[in-house]
């Protein structure tokens, strides 16, 4: 019987110090830090049609990233071959206020070879600026004489980016 009553109070002592939590110290832990967010792109995109209802086409993209800026790329496959003392240059354009920016040359397939590969016959318009230009939904392919003048000249392709 004595050894029952040892063995019944080693199981309660054992039991009792098991259901005892230990006495723990709170330490309030550092805020976590909220997760960086990636920058947000905005991605357009325009189907360029000819103004003069022929066949030529084109595209443009046009994208805008936080802390690296805007580009754009505009490629068209089936422009006619520029006669001496012309070139193709493209154009943005915001309605309101209005805002007229050049693009550039469109280069031909062997002015982008090193930089733009494209094929024989084709012409790409390529851009960037710092500045956002998102807001700039027309792109304008214009037909330029060689004669210095900034403004714009003939309309050859146009869209809208969405």
């Amino acid at each position: 019987p004595m050894k029952k009553i040892f063995l019944t109070l080693g199981l309660t002592l054992l039991l009792a110090s098991c259901q005892t939590a230990p006495e723990v110290d709170l330490i309030e832990a550092d805020p976590v830090p909220e997760a960086e967010t990636e920058p947000e792109t905005m991605l357009q995109k325009a189907s360029l049609a000819s103004v003069a209802g022929g066949d030529e086409t084109g595209s443009a993209n046009s994208s805008y990233l936080e802390g690296y800026g805007y580009t754009l790329e505009a490629n068209f496959p089936n422009l006619p071959a520029l006669e001496e003392g012309f070139f193709y240059e493209g154009w943005v354009v915001r309605s309101e206020p209005l805002s007229v920016i050049s693009t550039g040359k469109a280069l031909d397939h062997e002015e982008a070879a090193d930089i733009y590969p494209i094929n024989e016959g084709a012409f790409v318009n390529t851009y960037e600026s710092e500045q956002d230009l998102t807001d700039h939904i027309k792109y304008i392919l214009t037909l330029e004489p060689d004669d210095g003048d900034p403004a714009p000249a003939a309309h050859v392709l146009e869209g809208t980016f969405k």
